[in-house]
């Protein structure tokens, strides 16, 4: 330990860590006991109630005591061990668990979603919200004949919640390709009709907060941002390929064709297998359910890296040099990255 260790507890609550991101403090709380308990331990919820809010904005588009009364109470550690959860993108393990058997009585999956668009400034934590929205469905699984194809009903349409910002239409698509980012949480339980019980809450992102767009395309007055993500097809390969795509299609336009107010008009959501063949409600529940309880979570990378099978998607060179990267930066020590970023903070 150096010096930074020998600040007064009251300067480093007070004055520090509200100032660092969550992975920073995830990273100093392993430093020492006395930083953990500060960090984890200390009747420190407010700390962590910060980090979720200023990671996914979308947490204050709904009443905070509610969200947080409903769903993130039901985490053990409440918002710590939301974030822990929810923060690194999932990833399909090489030798995955097998799946859980299907259930003999019809349950129903409960599925809170938290989606945020908006626009990276030139530092990570400038940024321009577009779009900031909750949503909850239930679908019913276990039954026969589901073929209404998967979606999230909630989100197709944004008229109620529009956020301006100004946007030049000249040269939009590669400014929009590199500025336009998108994170999706989504947290999972399983009511079961039968013993009218729901098991505990589970929370994964299937894309690594702030990610980038596939492809950005206009088309008459409007942009389509889309981003993709692959998922394993766990508990229904026998209809499938070994692997689904999630698609999600961000379409934006320019109210009254006036640059400085472009807006969030609908957020879409698809699901299909690499020959193209849609997956439908009762399939993508027993998928999203898998990978949210079974897969592997992964830290944040730089550009697209640490997406969902990225194999599959960029090719083994991308990924050989990502998971490089990924190597050189966990034997960084805490303390040091710490150091950095303080020093960043205050321009030193």
């Amino acid at each position: 330990m150096n010096n930074f260790s020998m600040l007064p507890p009251d300067i480093i609550l007070t004055h520090i860590l509200p100032r660092l991101d969550g992975e920073t403090l995830t990273a100093l709380s392993a430093v020492s006991s006395e930083f953990f308990h500060m960090i984890c331990k200390d009747n420190n919820s407010r700390l962590w109630v910060n980090v979720c809010i200023s990671t996914w904005p979308s947490l204050l588009s709904h009443t905070w005591v509610g969200f947080h009364g409903m769903i993130i109470s039901d985490f053990p550690g409440g918002c710590r061990s939301f974030f822990s959860d929810a923060f690194p993108s999932l990833h399909h393990r090489n030798n995955p668990p097998p799946p859980p058997p299907p259930p003999k009585f019809p349950s129903v999956a409960d599925f809170a979603y938290v989606f945020d668009v908006f626009l990276q400034g030139e530092r990570e934590r400038e940024r321009e919200l577009l779009c900031a929205n909750i949503g909850s469905q239930s679908i019913k699984i276990g039954t026969c004949g589901a073929t209404r194809s998967f979606r999230f009903v909630d989100s197709c349409d944004l008229w109620n919640i529009l956020n301006f910002i100004p946007v030049k239409k000249d040269g939009c698509e590669e400014y929009l390709k590199e500025k336009l980012r998108f994170s999706c949480v989504l947290i999972s339980s399983l009511y079961s009709e039968i013993s009218s019980r729901s098991t505990i809450k589970h929370a994964g992102s299937l894309f690594r907060p702030c990610c980038k767009p596939v492809s950005v395309t206009t088309n008459n007055g409007s942009v389509v941002a889309v981003y993709e993500t692959l998922l394993p097809m766990a508990g229904v390969w026998e209809y499938f390929t070994e692997m689904v795509k999630c698609e999600v299609k961000v379409k934006c336009e320019w109210k009254n064709e006036e640059e400085d107010k472009f807006y969030v008009r609908r957020i879409k959501i698809r699901m299909e297998d690499m020959d193209g063949i849609v997956v439908n409600e009762n399939q993508a529940a027993i998928i999203l359910m898998n990978a949210i309880e079974n897969g592997e979570r992964r830290g944040r990378g730089r550009g697209n890296e640490f997406h969902l099978g990225c194999t599959h998607v960029y090719g083994p060179s991308l990924c050989v040099a990502a998971n490089k990267r990924k190597v050189e930066t966990s034997k960084r020590d805490p303390q040091a990255m710490l150091i950095t970023k303080l020093r960043r903070l205050w321009k030193i």
